[in-house]
């Protein structure tokens, strides 16, 4: 399911599959995604982790979103989570943030046209 927000939508695809749906709003844009992903990454590598062991943590993430069913559905807190890690595996050059099997779709908001009578 497609969520839309204020200014659209970000999809996340995975072997084409829907991984992710988030609304975009004027606070959180792909911008603020991408901002935090790369924070969440300096922290990482400040604390001890490889550049190895972060993409292996942030793959089975996605993975588990890809694979697992869920009793409930995800919290939005694990949904932002997940397009985080999104982000740094595209940094890290894992996935291809705009291939044809994988990558971000980013919808800006639809306009219904005016219709005159």
């Amino acid at each position: 399911m497609i969520y839309e927000g204020s200014e659209g939508s970000i999809n996340c695809y995975y072997k084409n599959k829907l991984i992710i749906s988030r609304p975009l709003t004027k606070k959180k844009t792909v911008h603020y995604y991408a901002g935090l992903s790369n924070a969440y990454m300096v922290d990482g590598l400040r604390n001890g982790f490889t550049l190895s062991s972060l993409t292996k943590l942030n793959l089975d993430f996605i993975k588990m979103l890809r694979y697992k069913t869920f009793v409930n559905k995800p919290k939005s807190e694990d949904l932002d989570t997940a397009i985080m890690c999104y982000f740094m595996l595209c940094k890290l050059n894992v996935i291809d943030c705009e291939g044809d099997r994988e990558g971000f779709l980013v919808m800006p908001k639809r306009e219904i046209p005016f219709r005159q009578r």
